[in-house]
């Protein structure tokens, strides 16, 4: 059995989590609203602010994606080299970013646990790792059967987990139906989301899927800290 915490949409906000565990999932929207569209900066908070907090975490590693606001996320999609520059060599690796991956963890319990992660959304506006139906289909398809854990930054549309439920878009079911039908034919464990701010937290189970669900935002729809992280223990 392993330890996690699990967090999403931190827009800046870096929180302060002292306890020891194994694995922090972030589920995207990581950079600062003021500097998520300008380039260079976000480069440079993260390689400082945002390295130096991964650092001090009290867990062995980090797996992450990235977000529709996270627009550097997109240039390191697409050119792997950026990674070890800006993240992975000022946190020693103990962040992973999965891009349409999975990958294989050995817990401190030694026992070898499968996640798998994808930044893409479905389509709303002007903002990053937007895509259409199709596309998302085939990016969604490299998820493993019987997974341990996913993270997605969009949140699956299912129950509450898909529907806004603060702000002047209450009730709106705004979950991804491409993302809910990936899920039913892979059927991971747990399935964990950001991206909608007030949609359902805690671990959810509904009678139409296996798999757990939670969102694990930490900010309201008026992007005001709201949440806490998520805390569960992950067993084969």
């Amino acid at each position: 059995m392993i330890k996690c915490i699990a967090i999403s949409d931190l827009h800046g906000i870096l929180p302060q989590i002292t306890e020891e565990f194994d694995v922090l999932f972030i589920c995207g929207d990581i950079l600062p609203l003021n500097i998520q569209r300008n380039i260079p900066k976000s480069e440079k908070w993260l390689k400082k602010q945002f390295s130096n907090w991964i650092n001090s975490l009290n867990c062995d590693k980090v797996f992450a994606v990235w977000g529709n606001h996270d627009f550097i996320g997109e240039s390191c999609y697409y050119d792997k080299a950026r990674y070890s520059n800006i993240l992975y060599k000022p946190t020693d690796n103990k962040i992973k970013f999965l891009d349409d991956e999975s990958v294989e963890y050995i817990g401190s319990d030694g026992k070898t646990y499968l996640f798998w992660g994808s930044p893409w959304c479905k389509i709303f506006g002007n903002w990053s790792f937007m895509a259409p139906d199709g596309f998302l289909r085939i990016k969604y398809s490299s998820m493993p059967f019987n997974c341990d854990l996913i993270l997605t930054h969009d949140a699956p549309n299912i129950g509450d987990i898909g529907v806004i439920q603060q702000g002047y878009y209450s009730g709106e079911r705004a979950g991804n139906t491409i993302l809910y039908s990936s899920i039913l034919d892979h059927s991971p464990k747990i399935s964990i989301s950001g991206h909608i701010h007030s949609s359902q937290h805690g671990l959810n189970k509904y009678p139409e899927c296996d798999t757990i669900f939670s969102t694990v935002s930490i900010v309201d729809e008026s992007y005001n800290e709201a949440y806490e992280p998520l805390q569960f223990e992950l067993d084969k």
